[in-house]
């Protein structure tokens, strides 16, 4: 069990206020807790891991995660939020308002005091087929979906994704509207970072909204183990930042938190942790795996990393816990708490044993496995024996992997998809379990880049409508003959309707874009219909009925 060592009277604040609220997400093997307080994966009611895997099992992989974002404005001062579990919250439930006063209006607070909203596909697709039908009641899941805000308290008019049946902008479910989600079931969480200042790292307030989709497939393969996450980033404030940089921070326990190690893989781009010895006892509350335990990784499914590192519960300033906004901003860039570069060996602080002075943006990029280096000349891992490269002791680690710095001014979006990676132990060695991480890292890689997935595809306001890829399926629902429409600029068209099992009902080609009819005679469903052209593709679901 670890320890949060809030301040008393952020303390007091948490429990009598009710600042955040909790949701767990347990749809396949995995258990984990969510929280709209900027804290993934943390039970914080006991102090304990919020990862649980298999489920119900009462073993962990991961203690807590979150996200950090930081930019420098026009005049080089530091915008930044930092949430761990140890601090205080720097980001909070609910969507931002433009004008500050409204964070504390009571309408505020009714409708956004709790920012989690949960929903099934099951019920989705159920409500596709039912919402117009006699008797049918519309679960509290699709009727409270936060697709629109409350403009009257300044926040933005378009918020969690849906399907605008009829195109007029307003979330209705009442008119077969449903939420846009991935997965088999979602979380979707919506915080802010200007609701309040930031006690946690003392960095100034960026002005961003945060929306984070948790989702889970239940298969009966690897896709079992594994939980996604897509965040998107708005700029909802005034200032500009050249340099913005988003990170994902995780402290990753695989069962007892003393004994681990880490590492990055910047070719999966993945950070990763597994067990310092053979043997994952118990250790003060804490369940461990015991022989050959699993191993888990975080990877950034959307694009390459710019660093990523670990440092050390309890260990020296400048490579511990960063305490100030100043040494969360040199752990996002590659830097040490202290400013210090990484460098290849010992434990990547320059002068340590067995350490160079060759810098390098991935911390202990070697293979555990012992194969091809992954990243540098040597074979960099903590468990390295044959390269003399390091000497390190298990310990409690916490991971943290950074994207590339980016441009983000007013009114823009980034946006990010991860996947939380865990691999079963197979062997009564140190690397328990990354073979299995690293196949699995690479199937869950190949299956995303099948779906298709925009990171953008799952909101409304922010498409160019120069680039859109406008396709109509009418009437919907159909029995069995509908028409679609597709833009006739659009080139090179492939249409394939499947049924929600992936199974071909129909394919066709066209060369350009006008309408098309279409009959079939499937059985009653949902079905989804997928269109790519020379611009990219659309997804649409239809339901036969």
């Amino acid at each position: 069990m670890k320890y949060l060592t809030l301040p008393l009277f952020l303390l007091i604040g948490c429990l009598s206020f009710g600042q955040f609220s909790t949701s767990i997400l347990d749809y396949n093997n995995v258990s984990a807790i969510l929280t709209d307080g900027g804290v993934l994966f943390n039970n914080a009611a006991i102090s304990n891991a919020g990862y649980e895997i298999p489920k119900g099992s009462g073993q962990n992989v991961i203690y807590a995660a979150s996200m950090w974002f930081g930019g420098t404005d026009v005049n080089g001062q530091l915008h930044l939020s930092g949430s761990t579990f140890q601090n205080g919250m720097d980001i909070f439930p609910g969507p931002y308002c433009t004008d500050y006063q409204y964070y504390s209006d009571p309408s505020y607070t009714a409708e956004y005091g709790s920012s989690i909203w949960s929903v099934s596909k099951d019920d989705i697709d159920n409500h596709l087929i039912n919402w117009n039908q006699p008797g049918y009641t519309i679960p509290n899941s699709i009727l409270n979906w936060p697709g629109n805000g409350n403009v009257s308290l300044t926040v933005a008019d378009q918020l969690a994704p849906y399907v605008d049946v009829n195109s007029d902008g307003v979330y209705d479910p009442t008119a077969g509207d449903y939420p846009n989600i991935r997965g088999d079931y979602a979380t979707y969480i919506i915080m802010n970072d200007g609701a309040q200042v930031h006690l946690g790292t003392g960095g100034d307030v960026i002005g961003i909204e945060v929306h984070l989709m948790v989702y889970q497939y239940a298969t009966s393969d690897y896709l079992n183990d594994l939980t996604f996450i897509n965040a998107r980033v708005f700029n909802r404030g005034t200032i500009t930042y050249q340099d913005f940089t988003t990170s994902l921070y995780a402290d990753m326990d695989i069962g007892n938190p003393m004994d681990d190690f880490v590492g990055s893989d910047s070719v999966r781009n993945m950070m990763f942790a597994y067990n310092g010895d053979i043997l994952d006892e118990n250790n003060s509350g804490a369940l461990g795996y015991g022989t050959a335990p699993p191993a888990v990784g975080i990877i950034s499914l959307g694009g390459p990393l710019a660093s990523s590192t670990y440092y050390t519960n309890g260990s020296a300033p400048g490579t511990a816990d960063p305490n100030a906004a100043a040494e969360y901003w040199n752990y996002m860039n590659g830097l040490w708490a202290d400013g210090q570069p990484f460098v290849f060996g010992g434990t990547g602080y320059p002068g340590s044993s067995g350490s160079t002075t060759i810098p390098t943006s991935f911390m202990l990029s070697g293979d555990p496995l012992g194969q091809a280096p992954l990243t540098t000349p040597w074979h960099w891992t903590e468990m390295d024996t044959d390269g003399g490269l390091t000497s390190n002791l298990p310990g409690d680690r916490r991971g943290l992997m950074s994207m590339p710095q980016e441009f983000f001014g007013p009114d823009d979006q980034l946006c990010y998809d991860f996947a939380v990676v865990y691999g079963t132990g197979d062997t009564l060695s140190v690397a328990s379990g990354i073979g299995a991480l690293q196949n699995r890292a690479d199937s869950v890689q190949a299956f995303f880049d099948a779906q298709n997935f925009n990171c953008q595809q799952v909101t409304l306001d922010i498409v160019d409508p120069e680039n859109e890829m406008e396709v109509v399926v009418y009437p919907n629902p159909s029995h069995g003959s509908f028409a679609m429409t597709v833009s006739e600029e659009l080139t090179d068209l492939k249409i394939v309707m499947t049924d929600m099992a992936g199974k071909k009902v129909l394919e066709r080609f066209e060369p350009q874009g006008g309408t098309f009819d279409f009959v079939t005679n499937s059985e009653a469903g949902v079905y989804v219909i997928t269109v790519t052209s020379s611009r990219g593709g659309v997804t649409h679901r239809v339901v036969i009925d």
